[in-house]
């Protein structure tokens, strides 16, 4: 893991995060009145709709919500300083905010590929409520 806390948990905001760093770079370079900043307006624009469509501006303070309530005091320390507990802290704000369908198809391949066979190479698939009523 590379960054802070805070950019490791952006990171599961898919989409969303990318607009957001999108918007603040561009807003970054129109700041600085980099040479043709005034081109870079439309595409400011069209990142802060982005981020709009996207979930709005409000998600960033909820990765710094949780990540608090979650007992992590320094957000923007890099992850290679933190300990395993506090790593793990990190791993399930991430987890927490990830889009759902990332979410669910990350563990739908894990499973996948985890899904114990027998010795024909068939798959055993296990129905808990069939376990259930056999019991």
């Amino acid at each position: 893991m590379d960054g802070t806390a805070r950019d490791i948990v952006f990171d599961g905001l898919g989409a969303w995060a990318d607009a957001f760093r999108s918007h603040e770079a561009v807003s970054h370079r129109i700041a600085a009145q980099e040479p043709g900043w005034e081109e870079l307006l439309g595409e400011q624009a069209a990142s802060a709709h982005e981020v709009e469509r996207l979930g709005g501006w409000e998600r960033s303070r909820q990765v710094d919500v949780l990540l608090e309530q979650l007992g992590m005091r320094q957000i923007l320390r890099p992850v290679s300083e933190l300990s395993g507990g506090e790593r793990r802290r990190v791993a399930l704000a991430k987890l927490l905010v990830e889009e759902p369908s990332r979410r669910w198809r990350s563990s739908t391949s894990q499973r996948i590929t985890s899904t114990p066979t027998r010795s024909n190479g068939s798959r055993r698939i296990s129905n808990s409520s069939t376990a259930a009523r056999s019991s």
